[in-house]
C-alpha cells in the first residue's frame, strides 16, 4: 500500500515542469516473506458433527542471504568515487520497489524496513567475508528447515558474536549451506552508527521518476525503492558503505540519540550482519562533484585543440578552403608538395576519415581511407546506387592510389549481421520467394487475361470471367513485409548491433572525458541496410528484383526506426522541412560509471526548451560510453542527473549552522519548489540534529524539526510527515549541464 502524501518535485535544473519526481512513503507487499498457515472452518446447520476444519501451510519466498542479479540498480556515491560528497548520505537504489519491506524489522511492524546502509570510517573498515547460513546460527545449535525436516545442520556462530534472532528454523528453500557475505561489527561501533527503529522509517522511500529521457526507456515512468544511510563521511578520507540486513533486529538497535540497546545477551562483543553490497568513496573538498565532472568534458587536446565533433585530432588548426583548393589542384597536376599533402590529410581528418591498414585478396597490403556513419559535418548529397558486392561500393582515387572503403565496409557489415540473425535471414528469404511467386502469378494472370479475353470489352469470356476476377483480386495484395524484417532493419538504421570500431574507427576520436557531436551519413546507412537486404541475391535477375523492392523495404525500416523509442504521452515534436537530418553525440566519461541512467535532451536552438528534438536512440555502449541519436539537427544537448540517483544529505556550515537543509514546499501550488528565504527572517534552512559523533543523523528528530519549521514559518499545514516528505526535504537539486555543438 502507499502511505503518506505523494510529493511531486519539479526539476530544479531548468527543465520543463511536466518532468517530475514523486516521493512515496512505502510500498508494502501483500504478504511478507515467511511461512504461513491457512486455516478454514465451515459450520453447517445439520446435526453434529457440523463443524469442519482444514489447514494448509505455504511459504512466501524472498531474498534473504543474497540478492538476485539486477535487484540493485545503483549506489551513491559511486564505488571508488573521489569527489565533493561532503554532507552526502550514501544510498542504494532498488529496481523492485517492495523489496525493503518484504521482511520484518520487528515482528508485527508492517511499516519498518529491514534493510539499512551503514557507513564506516577508514579506521573501522569492514571486512566482508564469504560464509553460509549456519554461520549465523549459534554454535552447536541444531538447524532445521521449514518444509524439509530431514535437512538439518549445526550452527557455527562463535561465542560472543550476535546475529539474527529467530533465523532458525530457516525458511522454505533455504539450507544451512546457503552462501552469504557477512561483516562483523564491534558492538560499541554498531551502537554508534546503526539507525534507530524510528530513524529507519524515514530512511527508506519510493521514487517514481520519469525515464523517457534515459537509456532505461521501457516505460514512461519507473518506480525505485531508495534506502539511505544515516551517516556522512569524513572529508578527505575514505568511507566504506555497506548495505546490510537488520531482519528481526529492531529491539537491538540503539535509541534515536545513539544510546545503546540493553537487549543484547551478556558477553556480546560483535554483531554479525549479512552484507549485500559494499563500496567505498572519498569525500573531498576539491570541487569534484557531478557538475564539475561534466563541465570538465572536452578539455583541450594535443596542441591546445578543442574539438566538439567526432574527428581524428591533429593538434593543429584545420586548413582553410583556399589551402584545400590549391592542394587539390596541385595533386591533379602531379606537383603536390609535402606541405600540401599534409593539408589534404588534415582535410580528410576533418571529414571523419582515418587511414586504415588493408589486406587485399591477392595478398598485397596497403592503406585505405575509412569513415563511419557518424561524421563531424553534414555530408554532401549522394545518390545511393545499389552495388553488386561490397567491392563495388568502394571508391578509388587514381591521383592518390588510395581506396575509400567506407561504403564497402558498411555493405559487407550489413550482410554479415543479417546472416548472423537466423530469424531475420529466414523471414527475409521466405518473403522474397513469396514476392517472386506473386510477381510470377501476376505475369501469368496478365497472359491469361490476354489469351482468354473476348472482344476486348470484357476481362475474360464466359465461363472464365468470374474465375479470372477472383484470381485478380487475390493477387491484388502483395505479400506484406514481415514485422521481424522491418523491425530488425529499423534497429539497424539506428546502428543497433554495429560494432563500436565501425562507429568510432580510432580511439583518439573519442578520448576519455569527451562529448563529441556527429551527423549521421544516411548513404552509409543505406549501404548497411542494403547489405542486410542482399540475402538470396545470387544473380543479375535477383539484383534487379531487389533494386525495385529496396525503396519499399527501406521506407518500412525507416517507419520502424521511428517507433523504437518510447516518447512521452502526448508529446509532439516540430516537423522538419526537407530531407531528414539525423544527428547525435557520443559521451565517453567515468561519470557514466556513477550515473549510468543520465537524462539527456536535445534542442534545435540553444536555450530554447520549445525546440526539443525527438530522440531515436539513447543507449549505453559500455560502462563509460553513451550513444544518442536525434531526429533532427541538434545544436545543444542538456545532460541531467537521473532523478532516482538524486542524492540526499545535509548542508555544512551555512550561516553559522553546522548541519542544515534548505526547505522545500510540501503543500500548495508548487510542491517541491525550494524556498528562497524564511518569511520570519533569514535563509530558508533548518538545523538537522546529529548524534554526538557529528556524523550520524538523527533522522526522526530531523523530520520533527523540519515539519515544525515548515508549519510555523511557511504555513504548510502538514499533519503527517513521512519518509516521502523527509526525502523531499533532504534531496539536493538536479544538476543540468548544457553542451553546444559550436562551442
Amino acid at each position: 500500500m502507499d502511505n503518506g502524501h505523494p510529493n511531486a518535485m519539479a526539476s530544479t535544473g531548468g527543465d520543463k515542469p511536466d518532468r517530475k519526481v514523486i516521493f512515496i512513503q512505502n510500498d508494502e507487499p501483500p504478504l511478507k516473506a515467511g511461512d504461513y498457515t491457512l486455516s478454514v472452518t465451515q459450520t453447517t446447520n445439520t446435526a453434529k458433527p457440523n463443524s469442519f476444519s482444514t489447514s494448509r501451510q505455504f511459504a512466501v519466498s524472498g531474498e534473504r542471504f543474497s540478492f538476485q542479479s539486477g535487484e540493485i540498480d545503483s549506489v551513491f556515491p559511486p564505488n571508488l568515487a573521489n569527489g565533493e560528497f561532503d554532507g552526502s548520505l550514501p544510498c542504494v537504489v532498488f529496481n523492485r520497489q517492495t523489496l525493503p519491506w518484504e521482511r520484518y524489522l520487528i515482528e508485527g511492524n508492517q511499516d519498518a524496513p529491514w534493510l539499512a546502509v551503514l557507513l564506516f570510517d577508514a579506521d573501522s573498515k569492514p571486512d566482508p567475508k564469504a560464509m553460509t547460513a549456519k554461520d549465523l546460527v549459534k554454535q552447536g545449535e541444531t538447524i532445521t528447515v521449514y518444509g524439509n525436516p530431514s535437512l538439518t545442520g549445526t550452527g557455527a556462530l562463535p561465542s560472543g558474536t550476535f546475529s539474527y534472532p529467530g533465523i532458525n528454523p530457516l525458511d522454505y528453500g533455504e539450507t544451512p549451506d546457503t552462501p552469504c557475505t557477512v561483516i562483523d561489527v564491534d558492538l560499541a561501533l554498531f551502537n554508534r552508527i546503526a539507525p534507530s527503529v524510528n530513524d529507519l522509517e524515514y530512511l527508506v522511500h519510493i521514487r517514481e521518476v520519469d525515464t523517457i529521457d534515459t537509456a532505461k526507456n521501457t516505460s514512461e515512468e519507473t518506480s525505485y525503492a531508495v534506502v539511505m544511510g544515516n551517516r556522512i563521511g569524513q572529508n578527505n578520507a575514505v568511507s566504506y558503505a555497506c548495505l546490510v540486513s537488520l531482519e528481526n533486529m529492531g529491539t537491538y538497535l540503539p535509541d534515536d540519540d545513539g544510546t545503546p540497546a540493553t537487549t543484547f545477551p551478556d558477553g556480546t562483543r560483535t554483531v554479525r550482519l549479512i552484507c549485500y553490497r559494499s563500496w567505498q568513496f572519498t569525500a573531498n573538498t576539491l570541487d569534484q562533484n557531478f557538475l564539475k565532472l561534466v563541465e570538465d568534458l572536452n578539455a583541450p587536446g594535443p596542441g591546445g585543440q578543442k574539438l566538439t565533433t567526432l574527428q581524428f585530432p591533429t593538434g593543429e588548426a584545420p586548413p582553410t578552403g583556399a589551402q584545400v583548393t590549391q592542394a587539390l589542384a596541385a595533386q591533379a597536376s602531379g606537383s603536390l608538395t609535402g606541405a600540401q599533402a599534409k593539408v589534404l590529410a588534415q582535410n580528410a581528418f576533418g571529414q571523419g576519415y582515418v587511414p586504415m591498414n588493408e589486406e587485399f585478396r591477392q595478398g598485397a597490403t596497403g592503406v585505405s581511407w575509412y569513415r563511419g556513419p557518424c561524421l563531424p559535418l553534414q555530408p554532401s548529397a549522394t545518390t545511393y546506387t545499389q552495388p553488386k558486392s561490397s567491392d563495388a561500393a568502394n571508391r578509388y582515387n587514381p591521383e592518390t592510389g588510395l581506396f575509400d572503403v567506407s561504403y564497402g565496409a558498411a555493405w559487407q557489415l550489413g550482410q554479415l549481421l543479417a546472416l548472423r540473425n537466423k530469424a531475420y535471414a529466414n523471414a527475409l528469404y521466405n518473403w522474397k520467394k513469396a514476392v517472386t511467386a506473386a510477381e510470377a502469378s501476376a505475369a501469368e494472370q496478365a497472359v491469361l487475361e490476354q489469351a482468354l479475353s473476348g472482344d476486348g470489352d470484357t476481362a475474360g469470356a464466359p465461363p472464365f470471367a468470374e474465375l479470372l476476377a477472383r484470381r485478380r483480386r487475390a493477387l491484388a495484395s502483395p505479400p506484406p513485409l514481415p514485422d521481424v524484417v522491418a523491425t530488425w532493419l529499423g534497429q539497424l538504421k539506428l546502428l543497433t548491433g554495429v560494432p563500436f570500431q565501425y562507429l568510432v574507427p580510432h580511439d583518439s576520436m573519442l578520448p576519455l572525458e569527451s562529448l563529441r557531436f556527429f551527423t549521421l551519413d544516411m548513404t552509409w546507412v543505406d549501404y548497411l541496410v542494403d547489405g542486410a537486404f542482399s540475402i538470396g541475391r545470387a544473380s543479375s535477375v535477383r539484383q534487379q528484383q531487389d533494386l525495385s523492392r529496396f525503396p519499399r523495404v527501406s521506407a518500412a525500416a525507416g517507419a520502424a526506426m521511428h517507433r523504437m523509442r518510447r516518447q512521452r504521452t502526448g508529446q509532439v515534436f516540430a516537423a522538419t522541412d526537407g530531407p531528414p537530418t539525423y544527428t547525435g553525440f557520443f559521451l565517453r566519461s567515468q561519470v557514466l560509471s556513477g550515473w549510468p541512467n543520465l537524462q539527456v535532451n536535445g534542442y534545435a536552438t540553444p536555450d530554447d526548451l520549445d525546440s526539443e528534438i525527438k530522440k531515436l536512440r539513447l543507449a549505453l555502449l559500455g560502462p563509460t560510453c553513451l550513444f544518442c541519436l536525434f531526429d533532427g539537427d541538434v545544436q545543444q544537448v542538456a545532460v541531467h542527473q537521473p532523478p532516482e540517483q538524486l542524492h540526499s544529505g545535509v548542508e555544512l556550515d551555512v550561516d553559522g549552522i553546522p548541519f542544515s537543509t534548505t526547505l522545500r514546499a510540501v503543500t500548495g501550488a508548487t510542491p517541491g519548489a525550494q524556498f528562497t528565504s524564511d518569511p520570519k527572517g533569514g535563509p530558508a534552512i533548518v538545523t538537522t540534529p546529529m548524534r554526538s559523533d557529528q556524523q550520524t543523523l538523527e533522522a526522526r528528530n530531523a523530520a520533527d524539526t523540519i515539519k515544525a519549521k515548515l508549519n510555523s514559518d511557511f504555513n504548510q499545514g502538514i499533519t503527517t510527515f513521512t519518509s516521502a516528505e523527509f526525502a523531499l526535504e533532504m534531496v539536493k537539486g538536479v544538476v543540468k549541464v548544457n553542451f553546444n555543438r559550436q562551442s
